[in-house]
């Protein structure tokens, strides 16, 4: 997301500074910045940000919600008083907690799953009860203040429970989880661009969701753009509603969905700048990046243009690659992201992305990229 996010800026004319982790700076990735700023840890952040927070005009978050990153984050800026092109700290308050977040849907007459907040710490025979009596089997858990896939299973009985719990305690920082009704559909997504009181809905995304059990890890692999549903224009219409019922967030937000037969069921807001953006950029006739920025400092929302052709992306598994293998990936346009290898894991994840006239014809292309990246992983192996 960043590379693409800076690619947009600088394509706009803007120019460019952009903090990056020191692991993968090692790497001399190809990114589009006029400066890049190694960070080795989030201490760092605070006293970069405020040596340069005069020479900036406006300052733009990418990360995740978990550990209150997003929003320490955010804070220090708005401390600093630099324009931003994300929400304010107190929006991503309002929708980062899983719980009040489903009672403000509610509220506002939105379809979202019967859900209960409790703590890891809680006794499990009694949270087992109020579960089954209240919410049913299967059952969705996850942390309460976290973001992405972590900590994140499909309960089918009681028996399973105790595990999913311990599972959210290892994957996760939250003490609290939520326990939410399964709702069967196709997941999907909607992403948008808010002035903070205004929003407009840019397009409808399918996403590529595996939910397993408490045994193994739930998965996202990517997801195509648009998504053609005959739902789509009540879904864009709900996620609209859903964005401007929150004061103050603003550029980017994403908001996921089931779409059951039936109707769209929300399942909760992305305050920041998600995955879909790299399939977004592809097929919007405007540059998504500069409309952003003139949503959240001008006011500004770009005009309901519609969407040209298709974009599918998604992650692929690797082994660790050598430097010079790397810097074969660079040069390869379809890849967002290449592996870097700044785990202790055996692997590391690329993200690609493909765009063509029609769904088939960039679903095809895809699928040549995973089997050309595939081959230089096994020769990778091969070597080592």
């Amino acid at each position: 997301m960043l590379r693409t996010l800076t690619a947009d800026l600088q394509a706009a004319g803007h120019l460019v500074t952009t903090l990056l982790d020191s692991r993968i700076y090692a790497f001399k990735p190809p990114l589009s910045a006029e400066r890049v700023v190694p960070v080795a840890s989030s201490k760092q952040t605070k006293p970069i940000i405020k040596d340069n927070a005069r020479s900036i005009d406006a300052a733009l978050v990418i990360a995740p919600e978990s550990n209150g990153i997003l929003k320490s984050t955010i804070t220090e800026l708005e401390e600093e008083h630099v324009p931003l092109v994300n929400g304010l700290s107190s929006a991503i308050s309002a929708v980062n907690n899983k719980q009040s977040l489903s009672e403000h849907l509610r509220n506002i007459g939105v379809s979202t799953p019967d859900s209960l907040a409790f703590n890891v710490y809680d006794d499990m025979f009694e949270t087992s009860r109020i579960i089954a009596e209240r919410i049913g089997f299967p059952a969705v858990f996850k942390p309460e203040n976290d973001a992405g896939m972590a900590g994140l299973s499909l309960v089918e009985s009681k028996a399973e429970i105790t595990v999913a719990v311990k599972k959210i305690t290892r994957e996760s920082t939250s003490d609290r989880f939520i326990a939410q009704q399964h709702v069967k559909g196709v997941p999907a997504s909607v992403s948008l661009i808010s002035t903070g009181k205004e929003a407009v809905s840019i397009s409808l995304n399918k996403q590529k969701v595996t939910l397993s059990s408490p045994y193994s890890a739930s998965t996202y692999e990517g997801g195509e753009v648009p998504f053609e549903s005959q739902l789509k224009n009540e879904t864009m219409s709900a996620a609209k509603r859903v964005v401007e019922s929150y004061e103050e967030l603003k550029g980017y937000i994403g908001v996921d969905f089931v779409l059951t037969k039936e109707t769209p069921v929300v399942i909760e807001i992305n305050p920041r700048l998600t995955t879909s953006y790299i399939g977004l950029r592809e097929v919007t006739q405007f540059n998504p990046a500069e409309a952003m920025l003139k949503a959240a400092i001008h006011h500004k929302l770009p005009a309901d243009v519609p969407n040209k052709g298709y974009a599918c992306f998604a992650k692929v598994e690797m082994s660790r690659l050598s430097v010079d293998e790397l810097q074969e990936i660079y040069s390869m346009k379809s890849v967002v992201s290449p592996p870097f290898p700044i785990s202790s894991e055996p692997t590391a994840f690329a993200l690609i992305s493909s765009n063509g006239a029609t769904l088939g014809e960039t679903n095809m292309q895809l699928e040549n990229m995973k089997r050309k990246l595939c081959g230089i992983s096994h020769s990778g192996e091969s070597q080592a």
